[in-house]
């Protein structure tokens, strides 16, 4: 049980969901979902890719992606990477 939510980051939160609730839907966009479990395991895939690819912490990461479920998961994959993210229009 979290008592306070404040001390944790998104990416905890997520995590912590993806334990609990893994079949749980955490993003629904348009016709498509992900459960917090699918979710994070993408998450990690990503922030895994970035750090394999040089990407430092506390780097800025740019992110250029239409409103997706992709953007849910690029966003937890940088800040996973322990990167922040510039969005990018």
């Amino acid at each position: 049980n979290i008592s306070n939510p404040q001390n944790y980051t998104l990416h905890e939160l997520i995590e912590i969901q993806a334990k609990k609730n893994p079949n749980q839907y955490a993003v629904i966009h348009e016709k498509n979902c992900l459960t917090y479990s699918v979710l994070n395991d993408k998450a990690n895939y990503l922030a895994a890719y970035l750090r394999a690819k040089g990407v430092k912490k506390e780097e800025p990461v740019l992110l250029c992606i239409n409103n997706s479920l992709e953007l849910i998961i690029g966003l937890l994959g940088i800040l996973k990477a322990g990167c922040a993210y510039v969005p990018v229009d």
